[in-house]
């Protein structure tokens, strides 16, 4: 039966067969107790309040906090965590890493213009002119000769069979001008070895101090000047050399008899970056 006060099921044994009126009667619980239902006025009954989810609610709420915690400070964390990645990599590593240097990249050097220079003087050739010849000759050596130009008064003659001494060309010396006043040659400026021949020809000269001139080559000045004494006799070559500087355009001797007339037989004008020619001299000569 169910009990009207707790609204449990129990459980009451039968009444004994006997007459006796006083009972006790005991009882026991059939079940769990069961909820009971509202009854209202109007006799109707309702269901009992189902309790609120309480728990559910604060999980969610510290589920959503932890979110946005993560939110806020996922660039710490995560750098953090980065940083720590790093380090163990580093601390693994058994080889230091070498980084290459950068190159730098060669500079662009750029040359200075050259400041503009003057074109050099023309360099004449050597000049060789074989006074007294009416025609060109051309040496042992290769060196062709003028013939007879440039002089200023006198007179020419050859002596074709005429053995000279001293040298290995004795045809410069088989003519020659005599009685000239002056010489001149046009040359660019610049300094020159001049070398006059000289060799005594003449059969009227049969001593020394019968034939005496002078001659100045650019300034620079050969007094009484004695062909026999200079060569060592009559019939032998000899040369006088002399170096100069050009700056008028020309090269200038002049003539001046003291003794009979001034002669000569050839004329070089070498420029001081061509090799000279050289001449056998005379033993006895000085210059």
């Amino acid at each position: 039966m169910e009990c009207p006060t707790c609204f449990q099921k129990i459980i009451v044994p039968q009444s004994p067969a006997t007459d006796d009126v006083a009972l006790i009667i005991t009882g026991s619980k059939a079940r769990k107790q069961r909820v009971p239902t509202a009854v209202t006025n109007l006799g109707t009954t309702t269901p009992p309040k189902k309790k609120f989810p309480t728990a559910a609610i604060a999980f969610v709420i510290l589920l959503c906090a932890a979110i946005a915690m993560v939110f806020v400070f996922k660039g710490k964390i995560f750098k953090s965590t980065g940083n720590q990645t790093n380090v163990q990599t580093n601390q693994t590593e058994s080889a230091p890493v070498v980084t290459a240097a950068p190159v730098a990249a060669p500079a662009l050097v750029v040359a200075p213009t050259p400041a503009a220079t003057p074109a050099p003087a023309p360099v004449l050739p050597p000049v060789r002119i074989k006074a007294g010849s009416s025609a060109p000759f051309t040496d042992s050596e290769g060196n062709v000769w003028l013939p007879d130009q440039g002089f200023v008064g006198g007179e020419t003659i050859e002596r074709p069979d005429a053995q000279i001494a001293n040298t290995k060309d004795p045809a410069i010396y088989r003519s020659e001008r005599y009685g000239m006043t002056s010489f001149s040659y046009p040359v660019p400026n610049g300094k020159y070895t001049v070398k006059l021949h000289f060799a005594e020809t003449y059969e009227g000269i049969t001593r020394p101090g019968q034939r005496l001139f002078s001659f100045n080559v650019k300034g620079q000045e050969f007094k009484d000047f004695d062909v026999w004494v200079k060569a060592g006799g009559p019939l032998r070559a000899y040369i006088e050399t002399v170096s100069v500087e050009v700056t008028d355009g020309k090269l200038d001797i002049s003539f001046t008899s003291k003794m009979e007339n001034p002669q000569i037989n050839g004329i070089e004008i070498i420029p001081e970056t061509a090799k000279p020619v050289v001449v056998a001299r005379p033993a006895n000569n000085t210059n």
